[in-house]
């Protein structure tokens, strides 16, 4: 049967127009009436993205000139879940279908064959009636150019025992989740079935609802396209308590870890060598089985030997940044860069760490205890559109073996599976498109995505390291966050001619000519090196060590053809070097640290009062204090005041910045009191000069979120009014590029509808600032509290989500970005954030909305979605 699928995209224009294009998809099998013949299918993708690699462009079909017929269509709305693998919601006749939904998308002949022997295997364990396999509803096939050729669509089995998170509330019942983990396994043991795959990642809990109303557990296993039948199959004794989850399905049973720390260990790889041999055998199986020796050899040399493919820009505009940033402006004086040190040696010293950790390896006579191959990842494709996606490849194809490889062999080299105590990541946020360079990404300690930060390792790295080792990793972790932060950059020519410029430095008063002055962001670069309290810096996949004054730099390297060393082998040593210096100066700080205490204990100069409580204050700054409270107290008068002003001073006092002089901001958007209509705003004419009360100061602190529309700090807001300064705790939201800026205009638009309206729930609007030398936009809202994602336990106050939210619809604004990141609590106040989504138009967005905040506040995981 062939399908359409009509893509709707959301263009950058103001109005947001929506285009459509179509191009056939075939329905191969459809084993359930969810999906019932249709004349179209509909997908709309998240920001026109099918995934992080493939956008929706004119060329996948022919353009739509008018919206399709919704009534014939189903709709498929996008979220990224996991790798090629994301959430959907399905939409019949322009309602949503109960449930949710999971769509697996595979591209290549390897990954779609693949896809069809996983979905046979689906098929086959629903005709046993096999207990614990998630629904599947259809398999599905696309001829379009660019787009993935193959997708199966299934149930929604819940968040992994792996990856299960804060928006999960679903109590752990451990008995009964063992009890289902069994059933599971006996399963396979009865239908003669080997997964090959048991893992935490594989293993699914979602919570549901009884006939009687109650609410339940369930555990599905999914990943199962490496999955045999065999004809006999030796018991299965393992559990999950016992034995890791990959090994569940083998016919051997991995010792305890206590055994196995005070047996030979290659004794014992050794005979599990020679029962898979066996088994193997007898099943008919013919495995070829290595020596150990080759194993450690072969896995290592895989890594060390590795370069990665050669990338290639797709024909997409790409935005260069200025050379100097707004943050660059407000730098501390004394940490600006005044030298820059070229050494040859960072290469070879980097090689030499490199192959001095396998030495230390073999001398300790040592072997790993994993007996698969550590293999690099295929990547799909060798195009890439911006840095963001330059940066997704390095980690995906490129970091996490050699990450894997480092930390095992020097941290955990006992551990039976890879595994990893570190990795190259990129804070989870909504990120602008078609970037020119990217500096989010950082080495760093595995942890959760919420601060205080938590470490999250594997269950098999949890039950090695013992409580000693934990503790200094905690320590080590909120000491040091990010090990090394890499700035990387598109893959364009302008990209490559910047990085080879940098390395070329002219004679002294040298000028310019026009095609060196042409190069953009060489100062950009130099300035972001003291940002950061990392071991080092790297841009577009070269190094750069931080001191006080200077930088040292080496060569470029060519990634794809460097030899003697091989570029994985140098991913390896400068990952290790980070990881020792920062253990070096975590050693120091502690060090200084007691040195200070030490120092002050002995410097005291009047002991505290015997009970432990604080000196009394001196009455000259108990009667500021006290007026300063009291003034603080009338939020009318505080708002009244700041709307009067037109000037606002920013000035950064945080981290490495300190502004030399502060920025001038003047107003382009009025305040709005709640429950007034806005006057009409007229451009305020600027002064010449003006008294203290006359302009407002705003002090941004720490950077608290970071997304498509811009950043957003903490920060302090001050107004003088006479002999008092009245301070108030705000969120200044910054935009740079011409898009973010209008995207801010629009969500300062829908705050005054809200305000006009009178709908409680909003925070309060200071204003819309424009910086007069050009920079950024900002925002200035009030300061709401924790976002419900940071709450550690469920509070009081949630429920009063849904009543906010219902007002919102009511003044007739559809939210667009339902998420505990954009849900505040303070208290019992709640307040929504965010609105640069935001739509008026559709209405029939707005249940599908009450929806999930009714999932959030009954503590089940949240699923995004960009309303139509």
């Amino acid at each position: 049967m062939v399908y359409d699928y009509a893509v709707s995209c959301n263009s950058t224009a103001k109005q947001k127009v929506r285009m459509y294009y179509r191009c056939k998809v075939h329905m191969l099998c459809c084993c359930s009436t969810l999906l019932p013949p249709r004349t179209t299918t509909t997908l709309y993708a998240a920001h026109c993205l099918i995934d992080g690699n493939f956008a929706v462009s004119p060329a996948l079909g022919e353009r739509l000139d008018l919206e399709p017929d919704r009534s014939n269509d189903v709709h498929l709305f996008l979220t990224p879940l996991v790798g090629s693998v994301y959430t959907c919601v399905v939409v019949l006749d322009g309602e949503s279908v109960d449930g949710r939904f999971v769509l697996k998308l595979a591209q290549g002949e390897e990954e779609c064959e693949s896809l069809r022997r996983e979905y046979k295997t689906y098929l086959a364990l629903k005709e046993a009636h096999f207990r614990g396999v998630v629904e599947v509803y259809g398999l599905f096939q696309s001829d379009a150019p660019g787009m993935r050729s193959l997708g199966l669509v299934m149930a929604h089995g819940g968040r992994s025992f792996l990856h299960r998170s804060k928006e999960c509330k679903a109590k752990l019942r451990q008995k009964f989740v063992v009890k289902q983990f069994e059933d599971i396994l006996e399963e396979l043991k009865r239908n003669g079935i080997v997964h090959r795959r048991l893992r935490l990642e594989h293993f699914v809990l979602d919570k549901f609802k009884g006939p009687d109303g109650k609410e339940n557990l369930s555990v599905s296993l999914v990943g199962w396209k490496s999955a045999q039948q065999l004809g006999s199959q030796p018991a299965i004794t393992s559990t999950p308590e016992t034995a890791g989850m990959d090994d569940a399905d083998v016919s051997f049973r991995r010792p305890p870890l206590s055994t196995a720390e005070g047996t030979n260990r290659e004794n014992i790889m050794t005979s599990k060598r020679e029962a898979r041999r066996v088994w193997a055998e007898n099943e008919g199986e013919i495995e070829y089985i290595r020596p150990k020796g080759g194993i450690d050899i072969q896995s290592i040399n895989t890594v060390y030997e590795h370069n990665p493919h050669v990338l290639r820009q797709v024909a997409v505009p790409v935005r260069p940044p200025s050379a100097l940033t707004f943050y660059d402006r407000h730098l501390h004086p004394s940490l600006s860069l005044r030298h820059v040190r070229y050494m040859p040696s960072i290469v070879a010293d980097l090689s030499n760490i490199a192959t001095g950790l396998v030495t230390e390896f073999l001398d300790l006579n040592l072997s790993l205890q994993n007996e698969d191959d550590l293999n690099f990842m295929t990547p799909h494709s060798d195009t890439v559109r911006d840095a963001a996606e330059v940066g997704t490849h390095y980690v995906m194809y490129i970091s996490d073996p050699c990450c894997t490889l480092c930390s095992t062999l020097a941290f955990h080299p006992n551990c039976p599976d890879w595994a990893s105590i570190i990795e190259w990541a990129r804070d989870p946020q909504d990120y602008p498109y078609n970037t020119f360079a990217a500096d989010e990404y950082s080495l760093r300690l595995c942890h959760g995505e919420v601060k205080p930060y938590k470490l999250t390792f594997l269950p098999i790295l949890e039950e090695l390291l013992d409580e000693h080792a934990v503790d200094e990793l905690r320590q080590f972790l909120a000491a040091f966050p990010d090990l090394i932060t890499g700035q990387i950059f598109a893959a364009t020519d302008e990209a490559k001619e910047l990085v080879r410029r940098l390395w070329d430095p002219s004679s002294l008063g040298e000028r310019l000519g026009p095609q060196e002055q042409s190069v953009v962001g060489v100062a950009m670069i130099l300035d972001r090196i003291p940002h950061n309290t990392c071991s080092m810096l790297g841009y577009n996949l070269f190094y750069k060590t931080q001191h006080s004054f200077s930088s040292i730099v080496e060569k470029v390297i060519d990634v794809n053809t460097c030899k003697d060393p091989a570029y994985g082998k140098l991913q390896v040593g400068l990952y290790l070097a980070a990881v020792r210096d920062a253990q070096n100066r975590l050693k120091q700080l502690k060090h200084s640290a007691k040195s200070t205490i030490a120092s002050s204990s002995q410097a005291r100069k009047r002991p505290l009062p015997d009970d432990g409580t604080q000196r009394p204050m001196k009455k000259r700054l108990r009667s500021e204090v006290q007026e300063a409270v009291k003034a603080d107290d009338s939020d009318e008068f505080f708002m009244k005041e700041v709307g009067c002003r037109n000037l606002a001073l920013v000035r950064l006092e945080f981290s490495f910045y300190n502004s030399p002089v502060p920025a001038s901001f003047m107003r382009t958007g009025a305040s709005l009191p709640p429950g007034e209509n806005p006057t009409l705003f007229t451009s305020p004419k600027r002064k010449a000069g003006y008294t203290a009360t006359e302009y407002m100061s705003i002090i941004p602190g720490d950077q608290i979120g970071k997304g498509i529309v811009g950043v957003v700090h903490r920060g302090t807001l001050s107004v003088k009014t006479g002999t008092r300064t009245i301070t108030r705790q705000v969120a200044a939201k910054f935009a740079f590029d011409k898009e973010q800026q209008g995207e801010l205009r629009d969500e300062f638009r829908i705050y005054s509808r809200l305000v006009r309206m009178d709908v409680k729930g909003i925070l309060p609007v200071y204003g819309l600032f424009q910086d007069m030398e050009d920079g950024p936009l900002m925002l200035l809202l009030g300061h709401g509290g924790k976002s419900l994602l940071a709450q550690e336990h469920e509070g009081p106050g949630r429920e009063n989500f849904t009543e906010v939210l219902e007002n919102i619809h009511m003044a007739g604004v559809a939210h667009g970005d339902i998420r505990p990141q954009n849900m505040l609590v303070n208290g019992t106040d709640v307040f929504f954030i965010d609105f640069h989504k935001s739509d008026t138009r559709f209405p029939q967005s707005r249940a599908r909305e009450k929806q999930i905040l009714q999932n959030l506040v009954r503590g089940r995981e949240w699923q995004h979605w960009d309303g139509v």
